[in-house]
């Protein structure tokens, strides 16, 4: 076997069957799926028992509900290829997905190598260039440590850091599995994979698919959860690591960037029970954010050193509002 395509499912049968479909139809044929239900209360059950039944390749598994993390790392110890994948369950990939990635990571006997995905609305028409010719390019661990201290909608950096669009050895899966309970978990994972991988291959080809969905973790109507401070704990956790095998430029982008990070957050309004919990959140931020520069030193250039000035003086400013309120 030589690629294990790992599906978790949660509340998905309007999209489920696209995804699948675009799996089985794929060029490359020596792959498994591993559909992992985790406590879908749709009906996704029984349209992965249908394809279960028409195609061999297909196996279903069923878990008590414990959120993406506990799906993948259920498929991960399930899975018996040499490679893995991720494919999200409302997602859809090229008909030449597999076959692509498969060839440039045999071609470069790579750790890992990821393409580039394209994001689609449900009223999007879907066109696989089958024509494109594929470029490839080889990065090393520095390289990809470097791009992931780019923050924003950037695409070569996204490209990098989701679970999925990505085909990896199974042995540095096996022994990365991902953090429970925490949202933006990839976030969490990716830098962990890369330190493991001595050879990764990139390809600028948008050969996955992602689905925009409002009612999705990163929809437009989760954007003042709680939740997504968790992706401050990511930065942190990838700054750390940084300090100890990354160079020290990366490592200065790391930790400025882990800044940043706590900055934006601070500024963000957030779905809390009262003003005061909301006061006491970006209290505890802005006491990691200055507590940062004692955890992790990292030489400054002018303009970082700007933008901490003007983060210190829109502290100055808000503790004046607050004030005034209070008044």
């Amino acid at each position: 076997m030589k690629v294990s395509v790992i599906v978790p499912i949660y509340n998905v049968e309007k999209y489920l069957r696209q995804c699948l479909d675009s799996i089985r139809n794929q060029e490359f044929t020596d792959f498994e799926v591993l559909m992992i239900d985790d406590g879908s209360p749709d009906h996704s059950r029984d349209i992965c028992r249908e394809y279960e039944k028409e195609d061999e390749r297909f196996h279903y598994f069923h878990q008590e509900n414990g959120g993406l993390s506990a799906a993948r790392n259920y498929g991960i110890r399930e899975a018996k290829g040499e490679y893995i994948c991720f494919v999200d369950s409302d997602d859809m990939i090229s008909r030449r997905y597999l076959q692509v990635l498969y060839e440039s990571i045999e071609k470069y006997h790579a750790d890992m190598v990821f393409g580039y995905f394209k994001k689609f609305y449900d009223e999007t028409e879907i066109v696989d260039d089958e024509k494109k010719e594929v470029s490839l390019r080889l990065l090393d661990q520095e390289e990809a440590y470097q791009k992931l201290t780019v923050i924003g909608e950037d695409y070569k950096s996204m490209n990098l850091i989701v679970a999925w669009n990505k085909l990896i050895r199974q042995d540095i899966v096996k022994e990365t599995l991902f953090l429970q309970g925490k949202w933006h978990e990839d976030e969490f994972w990716i830098h962990h994979i890369i330190e493991k991988s001595d050879k990764i291959v990139e390809t600028t080809l948008e050969i996955y698919y992602y689905r925009q969905r409002r009612d999705s973790i990163v929809g437009a109507g989760n954007e003042s959860d709680l939740r997504h401070l968790d992706i401050v704990d990511a930065f942190e956790d990838r700054v750390r690591l940084y300090k100890r095998v990354a160079s020290k430029k990366t490592y200065r982008k790391a930790a400025f960037a882990y800044r940043r990070m706590i900055a934006i957050h601070y500024r963000a309004r957030w779905n809390t029970e009262s003003r005061k919990q909301e006061q006491a959140i970006k209290k505890k931020l802005k006491r990691r954010f200055w507590r940062s520069f004692w955890d992790y030193p990292a030489a400054l250039n002018i303009p970082q050193l700007r933008y901490y000035i003007s983060f210190a003086l829109n502290i100055k400013r808000r503790r004046k509002r607050t004030c005034k309120h209070q008044l």
